[in-house]
């Protein structure tokens, strides 16, 4: 399994840096500043434009009332002028009193109304050049009214010598300065009202050109922070695309660094810590894998050690039974040879007479029994051999149980069927223990019987001397040596039981040995399977690269 840790390169990040604030936010927060830089965009468009429209509008009022009510007033004045003029000439060539007084009339009407719209046109907010001619015409038709009243009155006296100069030399000049003003006055206003008209226009391509502005900057700002926010999204999605990729071929190794703390930060910071997880899970589990096997090839070497012990164990209970079959027999012997003595006394005492033959037979007899007693010791003391070495071979058993259970408490929940069969090892290498300390107890019992039942022996022999020696003491000596002989039937009853506890013991640490030989093979199967689960463990964490 590889441990290398890969780190998926992110492009471009040093250009986010002076957008690393709105980087953090999340995807939700960078799609409505969007479209609220866009909404925006509209709204202040849309102000601009209204804004424009209003500077417009006022353009168009000043142009109307600069240009088109000015001239017409203005175009007003020189028709009144002309018509007082036609007036004056009409006045001049009146024919009868009601013409001239009809042509009178008209004339006073015409002055009025060229004086009410020389007055209304004085009331508007005229430049200073309109103001200043304004000013002269009025001056100068004043001056022209006057002169054209005087000599309206010589034609009308008959004067028409005088008129007629008059006429030429004041009255015309006057005229024509009057219509200088007013020619000039319309040359102003209808400057004025251009200049109104340029300035209409020039409003409403700065409007344009506004409207125009702000809609692409904004459009522009919405656009650009629009693939700004979907190349951030989509360099986050390509970036957990790519783990993913790495998780489907099973390589672990890679990881993505979080440059962000928005939405597809954070997954991209937990998909790391998921990926590091697993990681240093599937390490911990090849470890534990290669651990398992290991403790496996222990059990399976200790399983192998147990069964040659088990055999062992077998081989040496089959001897101890053979021993003990042995220790039966001396044990029978034993239990004749005491009848036969008690016999043999109860002949002494019905007859006296055969004394001496009796207690030959009675030397040989005891003499017998003595050697059978001291074969019963030799081979209570090859018992106690055998029953040392089932011993000895009972403790190695249960070292090899104990080593067998730590063994399998390392390999966890996979060594738990092997702990099960270690304990049962375990349990029978204890209880062969205390069946060898018991057959121990018993021989030790039976050594020291038969060493009383050597030392009752010998006195017996000395007692059938002594007979030879005096016949005055042949009741007390077959007394005690009925007494003796009880004690030794006693023994050799003992001996006996004791004998059959060490067969039954025996058969029992052969079942233990043959227990443990089946355990042991239990053992070896388990280890194998737990060997094969070991090697798939590691097959299967192989295929990942962390």
């Amino acid at each position: 399994m590889e441990s290398d840790l890969r780190t998926v390169a992110v492009p471009g990040r040093a250009r986010l840096r002076p957008l690393g604030w709105l980087a953090d936010r999340s995807v939700r927060a960078k799609i409505l500043l969007s479209v609220a830089v866009a909404v925006g965009t509209g709204l202040l468009v849309g102000y601009t434009a209204v804004h424009q429209l209003n500077a417009v509008d006022g353009d168009a009022h000043l142009l109307h009332a600069d240009g088109v009510t000015s001239t017409e007033q203005v175009g007003e004045i020189r028709r009144l002028a002309t018509q007082a003029r036609l007036d004056s000439l009409s006045l001049r060539t009146s024919k009868g009193a009601d013409a001239v007084k009809t042509n009178t009339e008209a004339l006073q009407k015409t002055d009025a109304a060229l004086d009410a719209a020389v007055a209304t046109y004085g009331q508007r907010p005229l430049s200073s050049e309109q103001r200043a001619l304004l000013t002269a015409f009025a001056a100068s038709w004043k001056d022209y009214r006057n002169v054209r009243d005087e000599i309206t009155a010589l034609y009308a006296a008959g004067d028409t010598a005088t008129y007629e100069k008059r006429r030429k030399a004041e009255l015309s000049p006057l005229s024509d300065k009057a219509q200088d003003y007013l020619a000039k006055l319309t040359d102003s206003t209808e400057k004025l009202a251009q200049q109104r008209l340029d300035d209409a226009r020039r409003s409403r391509d700065t409007g344009v050109q506004v409207v125009v502005a702000v809609l692409a900057v904004g459009a522009l700002a919405a656009l650009a922070l629009g693939l700004w926010t979907a190349r951030t999204v989509r360099r986050g999605v390509d970036r957990v695309a790519q783990v993913a990729d790495g998780l489907a071929d099973g390589d672990l190794s890679v990881r993505v660094e979080a440059h962000c703390r928005d939405d597809l930060g954070r997954a991209i910071a937990q998909l790391d810590q998921g990926t590091a997880r697993m990681a240093d899970m599937l390490r911990t589990l090849t470890r534990n894998a290669s651990a398992v096997a290991s403790a496996g090839t222990g059990l399976k070497r200790t399983s192998a050690e147990i069964a040659d012990n088990a055999v062992t164990t077998r081989d040496q209970s089959r001897l101890l039974r053979e021993s003990t079959e042995a220790v039966a027999g001396n044990v029978q012997t034993l239990a004749a040879g005491a009848e036969q003595m008690t016999a043999s006394i109860e002949e002494i005492a019905r007859n006296a007479q055969e004394a001496a033959s009796i207690a030959n037979d009675a030397v040989s007899t005891a003499q017998a029994a003595n050697s059978t007693i001291t074969s019963l010791g030799n081979s209570s003391a090859e018992i106690g051999d055998v029953l040392k070495v089932i011993t000895g071979i009972a403790e190695q058993t249960n070292l090899l149980a104990l080593n067998a259970t730590i063994e399998a408490a390392r390999a966890g929940d996979a060594g738990k069927g092997f702990a099960v069969v270690a304990s049962e090892v375990k349990d029978l290498a204890q209880e062969t223990a205390k069946a060898t300390e018991d057959i121990t107890r018993r021989i030790n019992a039976i050594q020291h019987d038969t060493a009383q039942t050597v030392d009752a022996i010998s006195r017996v022999a000395d007692i059938i001397s002594r007979i030879n020696e005096s016949q005055a003491t042949i009741a007390t000596a077959v007394e005690e040596q009925n007494a003796t002989m009880n004690e030794i039937s006693r023994s050799a009853a003992q001996a006996a039981n004791g004998s059959s506890d060490i067969a039954g013991a025996v058969a029992i640490v052969a079942d233990a040995a043959s227990a443990t030989t089946t355990a042991a093979a239990q053992a070896d199967e388990a280890t194998d399977q737990l060997g094969g689960l070991a090697a798939a463990l590691e097959e299967a964490a192989g295929r990942f690269r962390t």
